[in-house]
């Protein structure tokens, strides 16, 4: 059996910004009055005052019985929150995305296609630095107040190639290729190539940005300490870019082809290439029988991972691993290339001075108080005092930067299509080695325990070892 609702009701929004009066069909004409609705009003809270009461009136008038009755009656003055500061620039193109951002398995923006460079003229205006709006403080219908979120500045950083004005307008200092990344902007020179970088050109080491307007031949080295966009075929060719790299025509480099990148990759595909890149993978078709190591994400929702081999410190948003001829496709998850060594290094450091620490103690206890060695005692004493300090030092480092590894460290590959049977996953000691299809959408993901799990959308959970056989990984792994 319910419970009757009372004829007469305030209810007050959940951000209480505004009240609503709920009069029953059945409510007594003796019952709508100034004074109980009023008293209805107040016992919510709410702080009454010549709107209220006027609103109290209008709702007598206007109610008819047997008839429900529902008017606000009471507003609050909504919060304004400020909105952060930001820059509104003034130019056409896209800003590159920062090594280690974007968000992983957006599928609709089109690496390819995309412009590497926005090219400025000297004295033109690029953009404004807007300051964060000011906010609003709000009070609720009970007369609290709610306090507006403050606006963050934004943070960013130009050389010399760009001038801030007091206004915060950004002004080109020289002519050249705009170069913006997610909080700072810079100028750089351009060296553009027309046709292809081969015998006509040399090898190329340039400190700012070069656009290809062709491909790159067999065998030649180009070296640049700013971005490099290639629109034709890169062959087996060594580049080392500090910027991002935009390999439009993709690059087929036989097993003899590298690709050194410290910022981010877009390539169209990657064949028979040794590869690193310090941000982001970006592939629109395959990567077939490469050696990659990729310190950021790997984002080809449409394409293939085929043979070779694929370490990825951040998250994997593939199409398909492997194939149906059952082609062994490792993938290596949740290594950090840039920081293990150095966390190995710490964790030998540490053994190392406590086993010092443990020697020199037991040494010290062996002589106890005999005057005779009195000089060696205290000599043992000092140097283990500055052992145990420097210990608790390495002990304080090595725990930063296991947490550090820890928070870079990503274990998870979202499979739009298939993983085949013969991919293999990597991680946590253990290889999973597929002995059917697994098919997608599907989310590989590890547990508490470090062991492998499908995840599907529904968000079923299924153990990878059920479908593979799982063995201990080798060190090299």
């Amino acid at each position: 059996m319910g419970v009757s609702q009372a004829p007469i009701q305030v209810i007050v929004s959940p951000d209480g910004f505004s009240a609503q009066l709920l009069i029953a069909p059945d409510a007594e004409s003796e019952a709508v009055t100034f004074e109980i609705l009023i008293d209805c009003v107040e016992s919510q809270g709410i702080e009454i005052d010549e709107g209220v009461r006027s609103a109290v009136r209008s709702a007598i008038e206007q109610r008819v019985p047997g008839e429900v009755f529902a008017a606000v009656i009471a507003e609050g003055t909504r919060v304004r929150h400020a909105e952060d500061g930001r820059v509104e620039w003034a130019i056409d193109g896209e800003p590159s995305e920062p090594a280690g951002g974007g968000a992983l398995g957006v599928a609709s923006r089109n690496h390819y296609e995309r412009s590497a460079f926005v090219m400025v003229k000297e004295g033109q205006v690029l953009g404004r630095v807007l300051e964060p709006t000011e906010p609003v403080d709000g009070i609720d219908v009970r007369g609290r107040k709610v306090t507006a979120r403050r606006g963050k500045s934004t943070r960013l950083v130009v050389d010399e190639s760009i001038e801030r004005m007091s206004d915060g307008t950004l002004v080109a200092k020289r002519e050249g290729a705009l170069s913006r990344q997610a909080e700072s902007a810079v100028i750089r020179e351009l060296l553009e190539i027309d046709g292809f970088v081969d015998f006509a050109t040399g090898n190329l080491d340039f400190t700012g940005d070069i656009v290809v307007r062709k491909g790159i031949r067999d065998c030649f080295h180009v070296k640049t300490g700013g971005d490099l966009e290639v629109m034709g075929l890169i062959e087996a060719a060594d580049l080392e870019v500090k910027g991002t790299l935009y390999a439009k025509g993709g690059m087929a480099g036989r097993e003899r082809g590298s690709l050194r990148v410290e910022g981010d990759v877009h390539a169209r595909y990657l064949d028979g290439v040794r590869l690193e890149c310090r941000g982001n993978l970006s592939v629109a078709r395959e990567i077939n029988n490469c050696i990659s190591i990729v310190h950021g994400s790997l984002v080809s929702p449409s394409g293939t991972i085929l043979g070779g081999r694929t370490i990825v410190t951040g998250k994997i948003h593939i199409g398909t691993i492997g194939s149906e001829g059952h082609i062994a496709t490792p993938i290596v998850l949740g290594t950090v290339p840039l920081l293990d060594p150095k966390l190995d290094q710490f964790q030998r450091l540490l053994r190392e001075l406590e086993s010092r620490c443990e020697s020199l103690a037991d040494e010290i206890r062996a002589l106890g108080t005999s005057k005779q060695f009195a000089d060696r005692i205290e000599s043992m004493c000092r140097e283990l005092v500055a052992l145990e300090a420097r210990r608790e030092q390495c002990k304080s480092v090595h725990t930063q930067f296991r947490s550090r590894v820890e928070r870079i460290r990503k274990v998870e590959v979202e499979i739009m299509r298939t993983a085949h049977a013969g991919a293999q996953f990597i991680a946590n000691g253990r290889v999973y080695d597929l002995s059917e299809d697994l098919a997608g959408p599907v989310t590989i993901v590890c547990d508490r325990s470090g062991a492998l799990h499908a995840k599907t959308l529904s968000g079923h959970r299924m153990s990878l070892a059920t479908i593979a056989a799982v063995e201990v990984a080798r060190r090299a792994a």
